[in-house]
Parts: C-alpha cells; structure tokens; sequence
C-alpha cells in the first residue's frame, strides 16, 4: 500500500529506452526497494524489460510485482502476462500540434495554450487483482 509523505523509489533511464535498459532498471529499483510491489513505466519497451528481469527473478506478476506501461504498443495486448497500459492519441496530438502550427503562422492567436488531449488505462493482466 502506498503511503503519501515519503519519497518513491525511482530510477531514472536515459533515452531511448529499450528492453534492456528495462531490466537494468528493475535490478537498480530492487537495490533500492527490495520489496516493491508495483512499477509504472515511461514506455511499453521498458516495461517489457521489467517484466522480462522480474520472470528471470522469479517474481510473479501481478502477484509479487505489478506492472505499468505507457504507449499501448502493439505487442502490450500479447506479452504473458498482456501488459496494462497508458493509451494516448499520439495522432490526435500530431494533428492538434500540426493545426496549432498552421495557425501561428498564418498570424492567428491561439486561444489556448493547453489542450488536453486526454489518456485511456488499457488493463490487463499485469495490474490484475492479486490472488495468493
């Protein structure tokens, strides 16, 4: 269970990541926080890394570790177990940048500076409920 107040054990990854930098990264965390029990990850690729690190580990997820990515890559849905995921309208994004682009140089104001675009969680099994 999570408690607000302390700091949360992170580990920084340079860019890009990739599967082996995910499993580097599970390694540093559990230096730190041996008994961690849920990882969120910037990418779906480093997320893969971590689960491939925990399964070498001997960790089970979701049971001893859950698991977070971000991207919804094509492969999330087909991992075992499947990966939940952070979905965001990368198009969609383009598009509203590209559009807001074309306006600034055409000398339009933008009426806003922030738009959201918005974001889905895609659960699957790697946040399923915990079972003993």
């Amino acid at each position: 269970m999570a408690t607000f107040g302390h700091d949360v054990p992170t580990v920084t990854i340079p860019a890009p990541s990739n599967l082996a930098s995910g499993r580097r990264a599970l390694s540093e965390i559990l230096e730190k926080e041996p008994g961690i029990e849920a990882i969120f990850c910037s990418s779906d690729g480093l997320a893969q890394g971590v689960l491939v690190e925990a399964l070498a580990r001997g960790l089970r997820v979701p049971q001893d570790l859950a698991l977070c990515g971000f991207g919804d890559a094509d492969f999330a849905a087909h991992l075992v177990p499947s990966l939940t995921t952070v979905h965001v309208d990368g198009a969609g994004i383009g598009r509203m940048a590209a559009e807001l682009i074309l306006s600034r140089c055409a000398g339009k104001e933008v009426p806003q500076k922030i738009n959201d675009i918005g974001f889905r969680i895609v659960e699957r099994e790697s946040t399923a409920l915990r079972s003993e």
